[in-house]
């Protein structure tokens, strides 16, 4: 059971930055926040689905092999939602071409969720409760190379855009948005490639702390003196 307690305690983590992010679109009808609030409930969607179809009943491993599968649909949602906070806080580039970027993400989502589908293999858990998701490895590694490229720009875009604010709140937040890119590109790689214990539990751990940094942003207390 050692990864869904990994896996839940990332769900609720994310929660909370889902709701921190909503509350905070809510205040400022800023569009970013919008789709980044879209961003964190398809990243708690995911966790949830790699963990209560186990906690629910950790016998049934078909339920756990399509909770699998709704978990990378849900990343491929993100990934896409994700090109519109980045277009947001970038210039030209994400701005002229985040379309054909979409579409291309969009195309690789329906392959990796179509050869999922078609060769639905069973997870193998392990006596230490860790599984190993047993998919096809052209699955995994399209989306673990998508993430990982995916959390690499993200990381770049989200520092650079933290080097552009003076104001102390706002440069902390980018700063662990940029982290974020890295953490969970890096995670996604390790869990979604994982063929030992040590992998998933390193992938486990950079998926936790990424949720560990995040969810204290949106309810850290904002300074009035633009500091």
């Amino acid at each position: 059971m050692l990864t869904s307690y990994f896996f839940i305690a990332g769900a609720f983590l994310a929660t909370i930055a889902t709701i921190g992010a909503f509350v905070s679109y809510t205040k400022s009808k800023s569009f970013a926040l919008k789709y980044l609030f879209l961003v964190f409930f398809f990243m708690a969607l995911h966790a949830y689905a790699f963990s209560l179809p186990i906690i629910i009943n950790k016998g049934n491993l078909k339920a756990v092999a399509y909770g699998y599968v709704i978990g990378i649909v849900s990343v491929f949602i993100l990934l896409v939602l994700a090109l519109r906070v980045q277009t947001f806080i970038t210039r030209k580039f994400f701005k002229t071409y985040a379309n054909l970027i979409s579409i291309i993400v969009g195309v690789l989502g329906i392959i990796v969720i179509s050869i999922l589908l078609y060769d639905l293999r069973l997870p193998i858990i392990n006596s230490n409760g860790i599984i190993f998701w047993n998919v096809n490895p052209w699955a995994s590694w399209l989306t673990s190379i998508c993430c990982f490229i995916y959390g690499i720009v993200w990381t770049y875009l989200f520092y650079m855009a933290s080097n552009l604010t003076k104001n102390t709140y706002s440069k902390v937040k980018l700063l662990i948005l940029s982290a974020d890119g890295l953490l969970f590109g890096s995670g996604a790689l390790f869990i979604y490639t994982s063929t030992n214990e040590l992998q998933s539990v390193i992938g486990m751990v950079l998926f936790i702390s990424a949720c560990i940094i995040t969810a204290p942003i949106f309810i850290m207390p904002k300074t009035s003196s633009g500091e």
